[in-house]
């Protein structure tokens, strides 16, 4: 979403003449990168290795694992808009050296070298099976596994983390609906297309299943919401109202001060010193 604030722009300048109110399908949230120099070899101790599998509908999913060897726990990452494992790649390597973890990260259909085409429809069932595809193919390795999401990543992390029981899940600026999260992202133009232009999700959007709001109330697993005060493309009150809807008896919501929507820091400061505490108090 680090051009969310350009694109937008560009929309409200488009549509401006022609009406105040702007309907969103879901192809304006998909921007794929296909590329083929995904990251690999070893980075100071880490082994990178690239994986595989097939959904249930036959569509190749490619990802990485980031090994690292003084550890025995995992982390799937669920990355966010306008991002995939390449544009990723800094975060997952030091989610793996910092937080000791082993790391797979899948990118959506359509990026990297996942093939298909991304839609509402299969990133929900594809959050899932990620989720078992990891579960499975590391389960004479693995400790304790946890889930981390960002963004676009709430979706399939809510679908799977409704089903599942992770060991803890992070969600970084998570949002709650279709319905609810795009007329709000007015609030990162600046004026005065902030005033003049509407947003709403189509109907086709707002009537899909798995909306977040509704998965994350059948949580079980311990949770923690990171969510900048200055969102500016999914305000922090809907990153509150996930929060209070989830069924996680266990949960902690984190306020980041002067933070936005892309300059959420996890590798220093607040942000970083609890998700590390988080995750250090349930590998045990």
């Amino acid at each position: 979403m680090k051009q969310k604030t350009y694109f937008l722009a560009f929309a409200a300048l488009a549509f401006l003449l022609l009406t105040s109110c702007v309907t969103l399908s879901e192809h304006w949230f998909f921007f794929p990168e296909q590329y083929s120099d995904l990251p690999a070899g070893e980075l100071k101790g880490l082994t990178i290795e690239e994986i595989s599998f097939q959904t249930a509908d036959g569509t190749t999913l490619s990802g990485i694992n980031i090994s690292n060897p003084e550890s025995k726990d995992y982390l799937i990452y669920f990355y966010g808009n306008m991002e995939s494992i390449k544009e990723a790649s800094k975060r997952l390597l030091f989610m793996a050296s910092a937080h000791k973890f082993n790391v797979v990260c899948f990118d959506y259909r359509g990026y990297g070298k996942s093939g298909g085409k991304l839609s509402f429809d299969n990133l929900p069932s594809d959050g899932l099976a990620i989720y078992d595809y990891t579960a499975e193919k590391f389960k004479d390795k693995i400790n304790k596994l946890f889930i981390f999401s960002q963004s676009l990543g709430t979706v399939p992390c809510t679908a799977a983390c409704a089903q599942r029981k992770p060991a803890g899940i992070v969600m970084e600026a998570p949002f709650t609906s279709a319905k609810e999260a795009v007329p709000l992202m007015t609030e990162g133009l600046i004026w005065p297309f902030k005033d003049i232009i509407k947003l709403k999700a189509s109907d086709e959007l707002v009537t899909k299943p798995d909306q977040p709001i509704d998965n994350i109330k059948k949580f079980t697993s311990p949770l923690m919401i990171i969510h900048g005060e200055q969102d500016d493309c999914f305000p922090i009150r809907i990153g509150e109202k996930l929060f209070n809807s989830a069924g996680s008896k266990e949960k902690y919501f984190i306020r980041l001060e002067n933070t936005k929507h892309s300059d959420v820091d996890i590798f220093k400061g607040k942000a970083f010193e609890e998700m590390y505490n988080f995750y250090n108090s349930h590998k045990k």
